[in-house]
């Protein structure tokens, strides 16, 4: 809403620029809504990227993230 109120054009990463595993990322959301699993990876198989970050630069320069990864994926379980 941000981007829309100040007409800002093209693409923009919703991101915070700090790298997160794909593992992390997962037991994040699932300690989060309390559920605990064994994580097992299929070393087997053929692997990708073991992270993805985004570059915040564009989105900084009108706005600054407020709620954090943690705080974002409790409030959408919680159905906020």
């Amino acid at each position: 809403m941000a981007a829309v109120a100040q007409d800002v054009n093209g693409p923009i990463n919703l991101c915070t620029g700090i790298p997160m595993r794909f593992d992390e990322l997962a037991a994040t959301v699932t300690n989060i809504a309390g559920y605990h699993p064994e994580f097992r990876h299929l070393t087997a198989r053929p692997t990708g990227v073991v992270n993805r970050v985004g570059d915040p630069t564009k989105l900084n320069t009108f706005y600054g993230p407020k709620v954090s990864l943690s705080e974002g994926i409790s409030r959408a379980l919680a159905g906020e």
